[in-house]
């Protein structure tokens, strides 16, 4: 990637302009699909504030939106919505490993069968399971192309670029999603640990595998941001586009607490300056021009992965941005004993960013702080103490917001670790 950073307005102008290209009724029957899914998915989530278990159903959502958003398959779009709508009639839905290895029975997209077997293979169920509730898993068949370096390289390759006027689709949440888990099953001890402790599942991850895919992102990295993101060839006109999400991702992942090799750490976070006010992915702020606690936890993450690689100006800067990003959350998105949600957020999910960036900013006692050695760290005035805010939002969360989810519990867990409350063992 060689261009300058380029906010999110103008590209999204010239992927509208590609699919109307090739569809003038693109627009039209998008917004009809559109408003489909947004009726079930209003049912489907009114369900599961009834607690219902509608884990296909979530999956088939996710399904139909990437059709809906990504591409122009009006059919497919259209049968899955059709899917969607069915299960939703038919009760609590079972959550097990399907008969390809994976963990994805409401998907029929190989890409969105892989993530929540990626994320499957990383739970308790499978790395420290209860005495007596063992997993004897099925062999990961549908995964196996992954262990050939060459494989992995021309899916990749396939999906770096896309050519909307030619295609109808835009590969962006593939080739992003591709890379996420693709950087968790050759980067992240957690799942070396999972293959190792269940050679059934017939799935290793050679060296091979792993150099191939690190140096694959090296490669594509820009050299004049250090952003990783999707490039487009509107009609011979090649834009990249610098992409939070998927920079996010590979910096969490390929360091997993012990490397310190990331290339061009300084590119990244003065790029990071420069698109603070642009929209998301492309920046940090999604519509309405403002911050939300998911992209700032994305963004401080991404800067303690780095710390320990940053040279000490560009240490200055992210404290700088961090402190930017912490006075938003405490004076604007904190209302009282709730975060605000963003745009499509539960209420669940709207917590969980909250505190866990909170947490990972070193706000609540039981983590210190990464990027600076005052005590305490810098706040807004009128800062509730962190125990005082802890038991607050706990109090609230507990009594009106708790679904049980794993979101949920990883809420819980910190809250109550903020409250001197350590998990049980």
């Amino acid at each position: 990637m060689a261009n300058a950073p380029i906010d999110l307005p103008p590209v999204m102008a010239k992927i509208n302009a590609a699919f109307t290209a090739k569809d003038p009724a693109y627009n039209r029957i998008r917004a009809g699909h559109r408003a489909r899914l947004e009726r079930l998915n209003k049912q489907m989530n009114a369900l599961i504030q009834a607690h219902a278990q509608l884990p296909i159903s979530q999956q088939t959502s996710l399904e139909a939106q990437w059709l809906i958003n990504y591409t122009d398959d009006w059919d497919r779009a259209g049968a899955t919505l059709d899917r969607f709508e069915t299960s939703l009639s038919g009760g609590n839905q079972p959550f097990d490993q399907q008969s390809d290895g994976s963990w994805g029975a409401g998907c029929t997209e190989f890409y969105r069968k892989l993530e929540p077997t990626v994320d499957f293979l990383q739970s308790d169920a499978v790395l420290k399971p209860k005495p007596g509730h063992e997993l004897t898993l099925l062999p990961l068949t549908f995964m196996q192309p992954l262990q050939d370096p060459r494989s992995v390289t021309s899916r990749l390759d396939s999906l770096r670029v896309s050519r909307i006027h030619q295609t109808g689709r835009n590969n962006r949440d593939e080739f992003g999603s591709m890379i996420t888990s693709l950087a968790q099953l050759f980067f992240k001890s957690k799942l070396k640990r999972a293959f190792t402790l269940h050679p059934e599942a017939q799935f290793r991850v050679s060296d091979e595998s792993f150099s191939n895919f690190r140096d694959y992102l090296w490669r594509m990295q820009s050299s004049e941001t250090g952003y990783w993101g999707p490039t487009y060839d509107f009609d011979g006109e090649v834009i990249e586009v610098q992409d939070l999400s998927f920079t996010f991702h590979v910096v969490k992942y390929y360091n997993d607490g012990t490397r310190t090799d990331l290339p061009n750490t300084s590119k990244i976070v003065a790029t990071t300056q420069t698109i603070e006010t642009f929209f998301y992915p492309n920046g940090l702020k999604p519509p309405p021009p403002e911050f939300s606690d998911h992209n700032n936890y994305d963004l401080v993450t991404m800067f303690q992965q780095m710390w320990p690689i940053m040279s000490e100006d560009t240490r200055a800067k992210a404290a700088k941005e961090i402190e930017v990003l912490l006075d938003w959350c405490l004076t604007t998105s904190l209302q009282d004993d709730a975060f605000a949600p963003s745009p499509n957020m539960s209420t669940v999910n709207s917590y969980y960013y909250g505190v866990q960036f909170l947490l990972i900013a070193g706000f609540w006692p039981q983590q210190a702080p990464f990027w600076t050695n005052s005590a305490p760290i810098p706040l807004p005035a009128g800062t509730p103490a962190p125990v005082v805010l802890a038991k607050k939002l706990n109090d609230k969360f507990k009594a009106d917001v708790n679904d049980n989810s794993d979101a949920a519990k990883k809420v819980m867990e910190i809250l109550q670790a903020a409250l001197g409350n350590p998990p049980a063992a």
